[in-house]
């Protein structure tokens, strides 16, 4: 006969046997993980909402604004490409696209030529979000646009809707889809590049050039001297035109013709580097630093060499321009574009990428817009959406 505490045991230690050779989903309802240790990845639509309430909070502390001098822009645009203009103004001449398309309305007016540039932007966005989660997924897609949202460039082109910056946008969004494409492909954007926009565009492409370890992480193969040379043809083309219609000559630097002008973008830059040095990237600094701290010691010279020319030609070309953020914001589009497409994809998890403090200080760090180094006035203001009363 057994005994009852030898029963007991035996029974003690058959249950154990029996747990131990249990299947897993069993073993799982034997000994439950406790809840807070379960992990449950943000779907979706989770991230669908965050991006919606970034939308409103982009809003709500830029506050969209209209160009100032909106009737000046809107006349150009009707009697293209023979406005009369001030020679240091006849490169508002040199930005057509969307000057050639307002032409083509049937009815002029500035509420019409608002629309026309909010319409812009608009289309500009969804092709480039579209874009972002085509080549990355639905999920980090949106996470690279919300980065986006954030950056200078956005505030930008929400203070200054009317601006002719709104096709130059569109027209970096079509270089950016080019760039993992055919060469031809990369020649037409780059030849639609040099039409509208051939000194920021330039600047711009150089600066890709000179930092290629920056397209490779996000993918892209940019044939840059492809692209430069198509800008190249744009330009001349666009040039060749505006001769033959009979319009003005000046580049965007013939103000600097003036000895006074020029010295005195010197010495404000010079005793405003370190406010000119923020609005560049404002709370993407974060991200940006920690990248370079990362990723240093595994550059190559060359590469140093590399970014230190792209970072002088960024702000140099910022410094000898009245509009120094925006300027700066447009130049380095494709860079930014790019390094958001390799944040979204390193943190591929939104709780991860919330954690980060670099995600704080691009959330909540203000950015600043210097016009001619006077910070603009930004946010919801009274009497602000009184402009879209029409």
């Amino acid at each position: 006969m057994i005994s009852a505490p030898s029963a007991s045991r035996t029974s003690i230690e058959a249950m154990t046997t029996a747990t131990a050779a249990a299947p897993p989903d069993l073993k799982a309802r034997v000994t439950p993980e406790p809840f807070r240790h379960r992990r449950f990845p943000v779907g979706l639509a989770g991230v669908f909402g965050v991006f919606a309430a970034v939308c409103l909070w982009v809003v709500w502390r830029t506050g969209p604004g209209k160009v100032p001098f909106l009737d000046m822009f809107e006349r150009t645009s009707r009697m293209w490409p023979n406005a009369p203009l001030p020679t240091d103004s006849q490169y508002i001449l040199r930005e057509p696209l969307g000057q050639i398309l307002y032409r083509l309305l049937p009815v002029h007016s500035t509420n019409v030529f608002l629309a026309l540039h909010l319409l812009c932007l608009l289309g500009s966005a969804l092709l480039l979000a579209s874009w972002l989660c085509r080549r990355l997924g639905p999920r980090s897609g949106l996470v690279a646009s919300m980065i986006m949202l954030l950056a200078p460039v956005t505030t930008v082109l929400l203070l200054w809707i009317g601006m002719y910056d709104a096709f130059s946008i569109l027209v970096w969004v079509a270089v950016l889809v080019s760039m993992d494409r055919r060469v031809g492909w990369q020649l037409a954007a780059g030849l639609l590049a040099g039409f509208q926009d051939f000194e920021q565009m330039g600047v711009g492409l150089l600066m890709v050039a000179l930092l290629p370890q920056l397209a490779r992480a996000a993918g892209l193969r940019p044939r840059v001297v492809y692209l430069l040379g198509g800008a190249v043809i744009g330009k001349l083309f666009l040039e060749g035109y505006l001769h033959t219609a009979g319009a003005g000559s000046g580049s965007r630097l013939s103000y600097l013709e003036r000895w006074d002008v020029f010295s005195g973008l010197v010495g404000s830059t010079t005793a405003n580097a370190p406010l000119l040095l923020w609005s560049a990237l404002a709370g993407l600094w974060g991200f940006a630093a920690k990248a370079l701290y990362d990723s240093w010691g595994r550059w190559s010279g060359q590469q140093r060499v590399g970014l230190a020319l792209a970072a002088t030609l960024w702000f140099g070309s910022a410094a000898l321009s009245a509009d120094h953020t925006r300027v700066l914001a447009m130049t380095s589009f494709p860079l930014v574009v790019m390094g958001a497409m390799a944040i979204a994809d390193r943190w591929r998890d939104l709780r991860a990428l919330a954690r980060l403090p670099q995600t704080w200080l691009l959330v909540l760090a203000p950015p600043v817009v210097l016009l001619d180094y006077t910070s603009v006035q930004m946010g919801i203001k009274p009497g602000t959406w009184g402009i879209w009363i029409f």
